[in-house]
């Protein structure tokens, strides 16, 4: 049982949800079966069942048999491993590409100002990643503008919550704008603290984020392009370049001016409520 877990707790790890590492794990165990069986055997609804076999048949981790009933069979776990692991050299790959590619453009335009030395740099892992945020965040000056997805925001307030408290001391304003969560909001003790101090605003955007990003004094930029990932399952790219700095505010200043405002009741109990209100804040770029 003890195994059994570890693998599920390494596949998770390396990139499966958890549902979609115990139904992978569960055909590994019983072999090749249909989703009626699965759903009864580990007590999960046959929609969800059907649901992640689908996921787990597009990324070539399950081939599914056209018999009656149709069956799923899981690819072996040295196999999916090393697919896994190719995926994530892959998109690795691309992100250094468009990297690439944007360093290219800038040359081209011959972006220099007051002969300043920009640049681009990726960063990778959770722990290398969080590292880097929490050092701009003690950096800062005057504001920290960010644009993110609800799963996102919240863990890297849990993450760095004691250096935002501290910026917010220091008078540092932080304008935040998330895309509407799906189910139910929990909102960590971290983050319920910050919402309480009138300079850490929040609002909420009806459309999904194209980007998970944050805008330091509008001196600084880190932004992921793939926001449905956590935070150490995609890279982030920092940089200090004017004309990317740019396009970042002129997003977040749409995304911004389009959301409504998420505010806690003044009360504050475990089960925090929260309301929209139907205003908008005022956006300038001296802001930002």
């Amino acid at each position: 049982m003890q195994i059994q877990e570890d693998k599920i707790g390494l596949l998770t790890e390396i990139g499966f949800t958890k549902t979609q590492a115990k139904v992978y794990m569960a055909l590994i165990k019983n072999g090749k079966t249909n989703a009626k069986t699965l759903s009864q055997n580990m007590n999960i609804k046959r929609q969800e069942i059907y649901r992640t076999l689908t996921e787990l048949q597009k990324v070539g981790f399950v081939e599914k048999t056209f018999s009656n009933p149709i069956e799923f069979e899981a690819i072996p776990l040295k196999d999916a491993i090393e697919l896994i692991l190719n995926l994530k050299a892959e998109e690795y790959s691309k992100t250094l590409e468009k990297s690439k590619k944007i360093l290219r453009e800038l040359k081209d335009t011959d972006i220099i100002q007051n002969k300043k030395e920009y640049s681009i740099s990726i960063v990778e892992g959770k722990d290398t990643i969080i590292k880097k945020c929490r050092t701009a965040h003690i950096n800062c000056v005057s504001s920290v503008c960010v644009c993110s997805t609800f799963q996102r925001w919240i863990q890297m307030g849990r993450e760095i919550h004691e250096n935002i408290q501290n910026n917010l001391t220091r008078g540092i304003e932080y304008h935040i704008a998330v895309e509407i969560p799906n189910g139910e909001i929990l909102i960590p003790e971290e983050v319920k603290s910050l919402l309480k101090h009138r300079n850490y605003v929040v609002k909420i955007h009806n459309n999904p984020m194209e980007v998970n990003a944050v805008i330091f004094d509008g001196a600084l930029t880190g932004f992921s392009l793939y926001t449905s990932k956590s935070i150490g399952e995609t890279p982030m790219i920092w940089t200090n370049q004017p004309s990317i700095i740019a396009g970042f505010q002129e997003y977040f200043k749409k995304i911004w001016n389009s959301a409504k405002k998420l505010s806690a009741n003044k009360k504050l109990t475990n089960e925090l409520v929260f309301y929209i209100q139907n205003e908008t804040m005022n956006y300038s770029h001296n802001s930002v």
